[in-house]
């Protein structure tokens, strides 16, 4: 009859494979599987792949840091522009706003050189006034047109523009009255003695605009 066996004969050999000499060198053998890429060395494939991705996140980063720095800079611009609004009726009337323009007197024609004879342009004093009729230096542009009607063609011999900052430097407070004085010197001399100048003015507060016009008459310059 054949005997099992003891199971110290059996249990013995599986103790001696568990060891710490035996375990050892298995422990340290894994970290090598895993530092070589799952039991291989990467692929040149996986190295340009990971180059690209990495290439591609800077890049996105750059970008990003760009556009936030763009977003600080509008967002300061935005901050400092001086914002307005649209004034009512009722406010308006507080405020120096011009509620129409009239010519003052000596508007005409304009000697600028006095060693040559005739005109060389036009002079135009213009006078804002309030909803009273009170002469007011309000604030504005002037756009300053002549015609020449007597012409079959290209009537208008001159436009001229006056900024606002420009038409601050041009009131003038006179003897008997105060007004806007526009010199226009010649853009087409006319061949006619009898022109017509339309003036319009773009109130700069309440951004209203009137426009007038009237005839006048100047000495032209002798013909060659």
């Amino acid at each position: 009859m054949i005997r099992p066996k003891p199971l110290s004969s059996i249990l013995y050999p599986l103790s001696s494979f568990f060891r710490p000499s035996t375990l050892y060198p298995l422990l340290s053998f894994f970290p090598l599987l895993f530092l070589t890429g799952c039991f291989g060395t990467p692929s040149q494939v996986n190295i340009e792949l990971r180059k690209k991705i990495q290439a591609l996140e800077s890049q996105n980063s750059g970008l990003e840091q760009q556009n936030q720095r763009l977003r600080q800079t509008i967002a300061a611009l935005e901050g400092s522009r001086p914002t307005t609004r649209e004034l009512p009726a009722v406010e308006l009337k507080n405020l120096y706003v011009a509620y129409g323009i009239k010519f003052a007197r000596l508007t005409g024609g304009i000697d600028l050189d006095p060693k040559k004879p005739g005109d060389e342009g036009i002079r135009l004093y213009i006078t804002p006034f309030d909803e009273q009729g009170d002469e007011i230096q309000a604030a504005g542009s002037f756009v300053v047109e002549a015609f020449d009607l007597d012409e079959p063609q290209n009537a208008r011999i001159g436009r001229w523009e006056f900024s606002t900052a420009e038409a601050r430097k041009l009131w003038r407070p006179m003897l008997l009255e105060v007004a806007y004085v526009l010199t226009c010197p010649w853009q087409t001399v006319p061949r006619h003695p009898n022109l017509t100048v339309r003036v319009t003015f773009t109130d700069e507060l309440s951004r209203a605009s009137f426009t007038i016009q009237r005839p006048i008459t100047v000495n032209l310059p002798p013909q060659k």
